[in-house]
């Protein structure tokens, strides 16, 4: 739809494999792990018309968004992807996860699409980490939004995704918690309850409970 003027929308697409990416937004501005994602859907500032996910795919090839708005803390903001699920009901320790090529990324301000990156290639399999993408940084001073791609990461881990330009350790509670999935190598015991997957045996069928997106 129509984007207001001073917004900016992120578009993630990809095919049938990956199952399921996670489209991420992380300020490298405010303290902490400030952040949308699935599970977070509207970055905690207390304003109304910031940064918020549109929409959620996880069944394969998107599209996931996420929108800037107006009142969007002036700052900068990392653009990331994550490899939820390579396959259906199958975290990243059971079948690793990686990408496939082609996933895309999509920039539109109020006057039509700016850039667009693809994933040249397929990347190495995960299954210790690496299933992160690091994408563009957004920066916003008030009145332009600017996409700075080239920096990214094409196969990097959440501790390097949650880490401040500035240094210092890993950060934030999703990255703690799935530090033994596909969040990559952090100082974390890990996984957390909710995250953790578990199969349930009968004389006939195996059903797989997932908890995520």
């Amino acid at each position: 739809r129509e984007l207001p003027a001073s917004s900016l929308r992120v578009v993630l697409t990809w095919a049938d494999r990956p199952l399921d990416l996670d489209l991420w937004v992380l300020s490298r501005t405010a303290p902490g792990d400030l952040a949308v994602y699935w599970q977070v859907p509207d970055m905690d500032t207390g304003l109304a018309d910031d940064i918020e996910l549109d929409t959620d795919a996880t069944e394969g090839f998107g599209p996931e968004s996420i929108r800037f708005g107006p009142a969007t803390p002036q700052g900068e903001y990392l653009v990331a992807v994550n490899v939820y699920q390579t396959a259906s009901n199958q975290n990243c320790t059971q079948v690793p996860c990686q990408f496939f090529g082609g996933e895309t990324i999509e920039f539109y301000n109020a006057s039509g699409l700016m850039r667009t990156v693809v994933m040249p290639a397929e990347q190495p399999p995960a299954r210790d980490g690496n299933s992160w993408w690091a994408v563009a940084v957004v920066s916003w001073d008030g009145t332009t939004f600017k996409v700075d791609t080239s920096a990214q990461d094409y196969n990097t881990q959440c501790s390097a995704v949650f880490t401040p330009a500035a240094g210092g350790g890993c950060q934030g509670s999703y990255c703690e918690c799935e530090c033994t999935g596909n969040c990559g190598v952090c100082p974390s015991a890990g996984p957390c309850p909710e995250y953790t997957y578990t199969e349930t045996t009968t004389t006939t069928t195996t059903t797989t409970t997932t908890t995520g997106p």
